[in-house]
């Protein structure tokens, strides 16, 4: 085999070392550019983050208010609904004496009642009509 001379410079360092330093070179070129943009995305979704909790806080206070004025519609509804049949038993004389007297009480504590309590005297009403329709 013939070894021929050319103007090819020989490497002093392997090629693994060359490839190394390119890369460096590479890496230290383009790295203010990424840091910067990362840095910038991660502030972006920082405040996206710190938004969507404060969101979420204010969506549960407006639910948890939401749910009390339900709550407070549903006992006046059913308070209405008690005082119309209670009209309506001393309108057609149905009332005993004893339940007469028990829906009196009820009439000056009406406001404080439970939801359990106003479905009780609901249902009584509805009892006492039963009972003297049939």
């Amino acid at each position: 085999m013939k070894i021929l001379k050319t103007n090819i410079p020989d490497f002093v360092e392997s090629i693994e070392n060359e490839k190394i330093h390119l890369a460096d070179k590479v890496v230290s070129a383009i790295l203010p550019m990424m840091d910067y943009d990362y840095q910038e995305k991660l502030r972006k979704a920082k405040s996206v983050k710190e938004s969507v909790s404060k969101k979420k806080k204010q969506l549960n206070i407006e639910k948890e208010e939401l749910e009390l004025i339900l709550k407070e519609y549903n006992i006046k509804k059913k308070v209405k609904l008690l005082l119309e049949r209670i009209m309506k038993l001393l309108g057609s004389g149905l009332l005993i004496d004893e339940f007469k007297k028990e829906m009196l009480v009820v009439l000056n504590v009406i406001e404080d009642l439970t939801e359990d309590k106003l479905d009780f005297y609901l249902n009584e009403t509805i009892r006492v009509f039963n009972k003297k329709i049939n």
